[in-house]
């Protein structure tokens, strides 16, 4: 199962692998009939292509065996491997409705739902001289879209929509030169009713699932006013607490108790302003105000530092349940997410906050102060030089590694803009850099999710890799930091400390 892991999960050939895993005959079977194309062996390039829609193999019914299979077995699954297993879960569950679309459009033609190849068609489809025009990538090893909570800048179903658009034109190149595509105006079923087919079956397939998988039901879900409260980040570790547990070694036990301890901090460090020195203030976790936030995704047009730019996107306040949507899937193993703000807007509190409520039976979080750290250093270098501080020289990042391979592991890299002042010309490329430590690690089978924190008029000194997932957090508005922290002085004591006259 390790080992499967290492598949792309959102590939079909990848999820299928995965999957297999859990249901050996039921993979074995759907092998031989795509030709051997799973297990690499194919000599058969178009079989792979349309033998998903010959009515003697039913594919659809092996493909969702095997999901049912991996969903039994989910509760066993640990922290690390889940969210590939998540995922492969949800790609099989596309490719399934997409054969499913097919035949039900087929049906409501008055057609077979099956392809009726005739025999001269598998002969076309044997000959060894067609094999060079077959790329089996376009639709084994083509990336399916990731379901997210309210998805970022398209709708769930536009996102699929597009996904059975490209499979349904892959599938209608290579049916040239058979009987079946004579008969079928392909083009026609694609763009009127096959999408809203195939989508139609999607929804039931995610749906049906949606009681048994955690994430499922995290990902379609709206927040609701709770969740959208002050005390919202609460969201992030109630969210992801019901998916796997894992026990925690002496190292892990450190660096959790390290984060937890911030939450028990004062919102503000005794005597660190005079004039207030005399003030006892509450703690993080009484007081501290979810921010609300924009997000967008880095590529053409996304002008990251400019401030005019973001307030063009939508707002939102679900921070907590964002969060907990992203953390439990794939996409942010490969990029950074990237935290912008202004200064004094939270970001350094902010990701405290988000190392303390991670559940510690299934994230490993380490929080990085770059300010603190070796601005010249490798990741890995600062990461260890962090802990060195966090952990008084207990945890060496190595063996944390280790003893957290049943976990998700999290980096939390705390104030690139000072990195970017202490190194203005040497460090433009640190982001990236990140991304390549996110993908050896992910080589290594020890994949792990970096957030790092930012001014947002400085994050443009910086390379920012493609697709990095870009947060703006909004400023507190005065009703929210009035309620926010009247909610924290009704439960918090503060109190004089004047000395005695004299005194």
């Amino acid at each position: 199962m390790k080992e499967a892991m290492r598949d792309d999960p959102l590939t079909l050939r990848g999820a299928l692998t995965i999957l297999g895993a859990f249901d050996k005959i039921r993979f074995a079977k759907l092998d031989r009939d795509l030709g051997d194309v799973l297990t690499g062996q194919s000599a058969r390039p178009l079989i792979a292509f349309l033998s998903w829609f010959f009515p003697e193999n039913d594919t659809s019914s092996l493909v969702l065996g095997m999901a049912e299979s991996a969903v039994v077995c989910l509760p066993t699954v640990s922290g690390r491997d889940r969210p590939g297993v998540v995922t492969a879960i949800h790609t099989s569950l596309l490719m399934a409705a997409f054969v499913a679309g097919v035949q039900q459009t087929l049906k409501a033609k008055d057609l077979p739902e099956g392809l009726p190849l005739t025999a001269k068609d598998r002969e076309v489809a044997s000959t060894t001289n067609m094999s060079a025009k077959f790329d089996l990538g376009k639709l084994y090893d083509r990336q399916a879209p990731e379901r997210l909570a309210a998805d970022i800048g398209s709708s769930v179903n536009s996102r699929v929509g597009t996904f059975f658009d490209a499979i349904a034109e892959v599938i209608e190149s290579y049916a040239s030169g058979t009987s079946f595509h004579d008969r079928i105006n392909w083009r026609i079923l694609n763009a009127v009713t096959l999408r809203q087919e195939a989508l139609r079956a999607y929804h039931n397939y995610y749906n049906a699932r949606r009681h048994e998988i955690p994430e499922f039901r995290l990902w379609s879900a709206e927040p609701t006013k709770n969740q959208v409260a002050v005390d919202g980040m609460a969201t992030l570790a109630d969210a992801l607490r019901p998916m796997t547990r894992a026990a925690q070694g002496d190292g892990r036990k450190f660096v959790h108790l390290a984060n937890a301890d911030e939450l028990d901090s004062p919102i503000v460090q005794q005597g660190s302003i005079d004039e207030l020195k005399h003030l006892q203030f509450p703690l993080v976790r009484e007081v501290y105000v979810t921010p609300g936030f924009r997000v967008a995704v880095n590529g053409p047009g996304v002008r990251a530092a400019d401030e005019d730019w973001w307030d063009t996107l939508p707002a939102r306040q679900d921070l907590g349940h964002f969060l907990a949507s992203l953390f439990c899937g794939t996409a942010v193993l490969s990029v950074p997410i990237i935290v912008l703000g202004h200064p004094g807007a939270g970001k350094s509190l902010f990701t405290k906050v988000v190392a303390a409520r991670l559940p510690p039976e299934t994230y490993t979080v380490v929080r990085v102060p770059l300010r603190s750290v070796d601005a010249d250093a490798h990741v890995h270098t600062q990461i260890q030089q962090a802990l060195d501080v966090q952990t008084h020289k207990r945890v060496q990042w190595s063996d944390l590694v280790e003893e957290s391979v049943d976990t998700v592991r999290v980096v939390l890299l705390d104030g690139l803009d000072e990195l970017l002042q202490a190194n203005p010309s040497g460090r433009s490329a640190y982001m990236l850099d990140v991304a390549e430590f996110q993908r050896r690690e992910a080589s290594l089978g020890r994949p792990v999710i970096v957030m790092v924190t930012s001014r947002t008029v400085v994050v443009d000194r910086a390379r920012l890799p493609a697709n990095a997932l870009l947060v703006r957090l909004s400023e507190f508005t005065p009703w929210k930091s009035t309620v926010g922290w009247s909610g924290g002085t009704r439960r918090t004591r503060w109190e004089s400390r004047r000395t005695p006259c004299g005194g």
